[in-house]
């Protein structure tokens, strides 16, 4: 895969992880103690529209990590990106290679 379409996928990531982070400052502020967050799938898909659930606990502990993003089960591409855990009902993966690189600069 070049370069630039690895760029291009990363950039998707990373728009559904902006919008996911307001969702928490909104969850933190009207959900109901334990209440997770419902979020957007943050995979390289432009077209996915899939909603994840997670703690706010875990939620925060990703963000923590600039290049890991909640993705739905079977949304990894294996050359762009890792899994390194899970968090409710979503993946936990990390950026590779280029789109490393896209997921920090964005952060």
């Amino acid at each position: 895969m070049d370069d630039q379409r690895v760029r291009r996928l990363a950039e998707n990531e990373a728009i559904a992880r902006q919008v996911n982070e307001q969702v928490e400052k909104l969850g933190k502020r009207w959900n109901a103690p334990g209440e997770p967050l419902e979020i957007l799938c943050e995979c390289s898909l432009a077209e996915c529209t899939q909603r994840l659930h997670v703690s706010l606990a875990d939620y925060a502990a990703v963000r923590e990590h600039d290049t890991r993003f909640l993705i739905v089960d079977g949304h990894m591409v294996d050359e762009i990106e890792r899994r390194v855990g899970e968090a409710g009902d979503a993946i936990v993966v990390e950026k590779l290679g280029p789109g490393r690189d896209v997921a920090i600069e964005t952060a």
